[in-house]
């Protein structure tokens, strides 16, 4: 499985920072880049000892990666963020059909003056595609009872 934060596998992150080939320990963005690339193993322990926030940030990937708890808040984040985006997706879609409706709507009403109550609130219900059809043919319609055809 590729991990999505790992430096290799992101050419975006290669293309900015450039991956070096030989290892400069000097360079504090190539240590981290190392850091990044390869968390574990002897390489990370060489990181450590020539740079002490690297140790900070392991020392704490070893905290939280063995505590169950935050492993388990952390995904209960991350299924309340998803959730979220979810909704708003949903309302998204939602307030662009209503609006679509209300337009299609206000342009009946203004080719025909009135529009009896029923075809407003079947409109209201008609999925999104047959209220585009609505307004793709709205300058063809002759007649109100011509609208039955889309319900």
């Amino acid at each position: 499985m590729i991990k999505l934060l790992d430096p290799k596998n992101d050419v975006v992150f290669q293309k900015i920072f450039g991956m070096k080939k030989h290892k400069d320990y000097n360079d504090k963005l190539h240590r981290w880049l190392m850091f990044l690339a390869n968390s574990s193993g002897s390489e990370v322990e060489e990181l450590m000892k020539s740079d002490e926030t690297i140790k900070e940030a392991m020392d704490v990937l070893y905290e939280i990666s063995g505590d169950k708890e935050i492993i388990m808040l952390a995904n209960m984040r991350e299924k309340a963020l998803m959730d979220e985006q979810s909704r708003l997706k949903g309302a998204k879609e939602e307030g662009k059909k209503e609006g679509a409706a209300e337009i299609v709507i206000k342009l009946l009403i203004r080719r025909f003056k009135v529009l009896p109550e029923k075809y407003v609130n079947n409109i209201k219900k008609l999925p999104e595609q047959a209220i585009e059809a609505i307004a793709t043919d709205i300058f063809e319609i002759e007649k109100i009872e011509e609208l039955e055809k889309y319900f």
